[in-house]
């Protein structure tokens, strides 16, 4: 989930969003 959402967000790749969500939206998923 973390990946989608970075991806919608950013336009960033899955692989480099897949950190950086994790972090910013753990709160939310």
């Amino acid at each position: 989930a973390y990946g989608l959402k970075g991806m919608r967000k950013r336009g960033r790749p899955k692989k480099e969003n897949s950190d950086e969500c994790t972090r910013e939206d753990s709160g939310r998923d």
